[in-house]
């Protein structure tokens, strides 16, 4: 049930706290992936030799692990919805960052070219001192 589950990834720009979290459910997604490993072991033996014992120790193992797994998948879920709003933030301030860079070379070559510098983005100059930022 739980092999086609992946770990969720961890790039370097999260912060500290989500990369915890990020981390501690991958941890748990492992424990209770070896969990159902025991459980399947757990099974065997029943089959192989059935009791009341045994049968009432895996009913019980087997609804405590449904009720971890069902946290795990609603936690998952919660978890990469942060990571992926967490990514769009990060993706805007890079977009911004290097939209300021742009600017700032754009003004550099304006400046070197002894052009006035363009205050809009849609100015034909700006454009063309646009291209030539890009291009370098």
């Amino acid at each position: 049930m739980l092999q086609r589950l992946n770990s969720i990834p961890c790039p370097e720009w999260l912060d500290a706290k989500l990369k915890t979290r990020v981390e501690a459910w991958n941890q748990r997604l492992t424990e209770l992936q070896q969990r159902e490993a025991e459980l399947r072991e757990a099974q065997q033996i029943l089959i192989n030799k059935p009791t009341a014992t045994h049968a009432n120790k895996l009913e019980r193992d087997a609804v405590e692990f449904a009720t971890a797994v069902e946290t795990l998948i609603r936690d998952g879920r919660e978890l990469l919805e942060e990571c992926w709003r967490s990514g769009m933030a990060e993706r805007d301030r890079r977009r911004e960052q290097l939209k300021g860079t742009v600017k700032q070379h754009i003004k550099d070559l304006a400046e070197s070219l002894n052009v006035p510098v363009p205050d809009r983005e849609w100015d034909p100059v700006y454009v063309k001192l646009a291209d030539v930022v890009w291009l370098k």
